[in-house]
This record gives C-alpha cells, structure tokens and sequence, in this order.
C-alpha cells in the first residue's frame, strides 16, 4: 500500500537517498509500513562521539603515565615557590598588621601556601614513585586526578583568603590554566575535578568577600575560568589523541618494515629449492661454530653430503623428478639433524652439515643415522618413484684442533670421494691434519665422476 501527502513524499525522499528508517503504524484498522529518512548528521554525530570514546579509552593509559613526570617536577617546583612565599610572609610583613582582615589574611596564607607545599611534595613523591615501580593504570589515573583536584582546591584556597584584603582571583585563574595546560585528563576527569574545585570556590568566596557586588562578579569570572579552562583540557587532549594515533600507526608501520625485514634477511639466507641455509650462509655459520669450538676447546665436526647418480636422475627423468630428490633428501637431513646442528645445501647436489661439540666417532654415528633415513625414504616426482642413496664424507677438529674450515672441508671432501670410489651409499671419515689423499692423482678435489 502506498502513503500519499507528505509523509509518502519524505519516504521516497529516504528511499532514494539510501538512509531511511522503517515504522510500523495503523491506518484505517490496515497495518501501514511507512518509511522515513534517517538524521545522518545524527547519525554521523553518533559515530564521531564512539569514535571519541574508543580512542580515549585506549590512549588513556599512555596520557597516565605520561602525566607522572610533569606532576614530578611540576609538584617540586610549585612546592618550592609555596615555601618561598611563607618565607616572604613571614620576613616581609609584621605579625601584627593592625588590621583584622590584614591579620586574618597573613595567618591564612601561611597556612594554605604550607599546605599547598605539602601536597605538592606529596604528589611529586608519589608520582616519582610510580616511574620507579610498575603501578596500575588504576592508580595512575587516580594518582593525575586526585594531584589535579588538591592542587587546585589549595590555589582557590589562596584566592578565597586573598579576598580578605584584594578582588583579585589570580591563584584561581591560574591554577586552573595551568592544570589543564600541564596534564591530559579525559575530558569528563577534567570536567570532574575543574566543576569540584568551581563549585568549592564559588561557595567560599563568600565567605571572606563581603562585597555583593565584587562576589557576584568573582563567581561569574569563575564560571567563565572554568568553562575555559575546560575548553583549553578538552583541546589539548585531542591534540594528545591525533598524536597518540599516529604515532601507535607509524609504530605498527615500523613493526611491518622491521619483520619485512627479517623476512628479507631470512630470504637471502635461504636456498630457495629446499629451504635450508644456502652456501654463503652455511659456511659463515661452519666458521662461527669453528671459532666458538676454539675459545671452548671442544671439538667440531663437518659431513659433506653428495646424492648418489644425482645426474642420472636429471639426465633420465628430467630436472622436475631431480628437483623432487632434492627436496627429499634435504627432508631427511632436516629430520635427522639435532636442534644445535647447522644444515646447507652446498652447491648441486651436495649439502654440508656442521656438528658443534662433535667428536670424528659421533660425527660418523651422525653420517650414518642420515644416511640410513635417506636410504629408507623414496622420492615422488609426478608418480615416479625415485630411490636415493647419499654418500658422507666425515671431517672433525679432534684430529686437529687448529685446523681451518678450508682443512675440514678438503679432508670430509676427501672422504666422500672415497665413499663414492667405493660404491656409493656410505660413509667414510677424513683426517683435517693429512694432506688429501688424491693430491698429485690428477683427481679434482670437488669431481666425483658421475656422482
């Protein structure tokens, strides 16, 4: 059913714009759906205010802590010029000043400046604490808050005892901009403590100002102060807010770069077929661990690893099925290693794996348990299966304790070409401080024929 006249026209209105609001109304004993436009500066005013309060709530812990330092030094300055002031009371006007509104006035603002000092020393203390110590954000909140509130009431305090002898409110307007300048309170924590201490003021001024005239206009400049000073809280806490957000944006940009990078280096460090350290990396790290083996004493090993008929492989079922061997092999080492142990694919089909802490006997144990998974574990190219073998060549410090990375890896390079010369699918063990056993044989250190 359709609605004529104007609330039909309005529903319309919201239907082509998008935005509309739907009611249910009786019409004639007939149930009328009636559609009408939403308010969308409402609306928009709605999700501004939740936007507000969502990021209050989570820059509210920062802006705490970020209030104990300013209370730290503003409390130990404004304590030392609350004493300088009793001090200058006390030298500079006579205990009697034959006047008993004179009188009243010097007797309260030593009081109320030693107060003031008091608390300020107070505050400054705690707040000095919590820089210290870890402390609730509870607390902190509490602690910004009540500082906020005591300053204020001890400054209004001085006003009220001031009207004693002058009109002035000066302590009051001050203290109010300068609180709401110097901390970040959420706006309704400001509105709390500014409203407290106005409230109080209003009340005592009449107390020492007897003059109608001077308190009614004391009180209205009161209202005007706070309602400024709330303005100036207000502003500067959204300044606080804009700041906080960005910079927890350009920290979670920083955070993205920082583990782009790490990503990047891990890359570079990689080989990409297999996953495993690449030749640069795996001897920078054979080169660490023979350092470290050094300052300790103990000894490291090296197993040079080549896959049997590798070319074979390439050269029959294509490098698809030779790229599957690799990847299979380099499971099995991965599975075999310990956690302390350094794994790389070499170059081909040859991997290098570094032992710290490892003896010629436990390296060849290690050579063995490898080449025993790999043996029991076949390849899978396209629904081909592959069955690889590995032969080890064997290298540790304990023959030679000084021997360098170049040393291990001629004498475990010498042993795997011993594997390979007799039969393949072994392990043999070299010696870092016997010269190479091919050299002068025309044999080149790193052919080992077909593989």
């Amino acid at each position: 059913m359709s609605v004529r006249g104007g609330r039909g026209e309005a529903a319309q209105r919201g239907l082509t714009s998008g935005v509309v609001v739907a009611r249910t109304a009786a019409c004639g004993g007939v149930s009328v759906r009636i559609e009408e436009p939403m308010d969308a500066r409402r609306e928009s005013l709605r999700e501004m205010l939740s936007d507000w309060r969502a990021r209050t709530a989570a820059a509210g812990p920062a802006a705490d802590l970020a209030n104990m330092p300013r209370l730290r030094v503003f409390g130990l300055t404004v304590a030392l010029l609350n004493v300088l002031h009793v001090l200058w009371i006390v030298l500079a006007t006579p205990g009697d000043l034959g006047d008993p509104d004179a009188s009243r006035w010097r007797v309260g603002l030593l009081w109320t400046h030693g107060v003031m000092a008091a608390v300020m020393v107070a505050g400054a203390g705690f707040a000095h604490r919590t820089l210290r110590t870890p402390t609730p954000g509870g607390v902190l909140r509490l602690l910004g808050v009540g500082f906020g509130l005591l300053g204020l009431l001890c400054a209004s305090a001085i006003a009220v005892v001031d009207q004693w002898v002058t009109p002035n409110i000066t302590p009051f307007v001050l203290s109010a901009l300068v609180i709401s300048f110097l901390l970040r309170l959420r706006p309704l924590d400001a509105a709390l403590v500014l409203g407290i201490n106005g409230v109080a003021f209003v009340a005592a001024l009449g107390l020492t100002q007897s003059d109608p005239a001077l308190l009614f206009s004391n009180r209205l400049n009161t209202l005007g102060v706070t309602l400024a000073a709330w303005g100036l809280s207000v502003a500067l806490w959204h300044g606080f807010l804009t700041i906080t957000q960005q910079q927890r944006a350009l920290g979670e940009v920083q955070e993205a770069l920082e583990a782009r990078n790490r990503e990047l280096h891990e890359l570079a460090q990689r080989d990409g077929l297999t996953g495993l350290y690449n030749r640069q990396t795996i001897i920078a790290r054979a080169g660490e661990h023979l350092a470290r083996g050094r300052r300790s004493g103990s000894p490291m090993a090296l197993l040079l690893i080549d896959i049997d008929h590798f070319k074979r492989i390439n050269d029959t079922h294509g490098h698809p099925a030779g790229d599957a061997a690799l990847r299979q092999v380099s499971d099995c080492l991965r599975e075999g290693v310990r956690g302390t142990d350094d794994l790389g694919r070499f170059g081909g089909e040859e991997f290098l794996v570094v032992l710290p802490d490892t003896t010629t006997e436990g390296a060849r144990v290690a050579a063995e348990k490898l080449r025993s998974l790999v043996e029991q574990e076949d390849a899978v190219a396209d629904g081909l299966v592959l069955r690889t073998t590995i032969s080890v060549g064997v290298a540790s410090t304990d023959t030679d304790a000084h021997a360098t990375f170049a040393a291990l890896y001629a004498a475990a390079d010498g042993a795997l070409y011993a594997a390979k010369e007799g039969g393949r699918n072994a392990v043999r063990v070299g010696d870092a401080s016997a010269p190479d056993p091919r050299a002068g044989t025309g044999a080149s250190p790193t052919g080992r024929g077909e593989g």
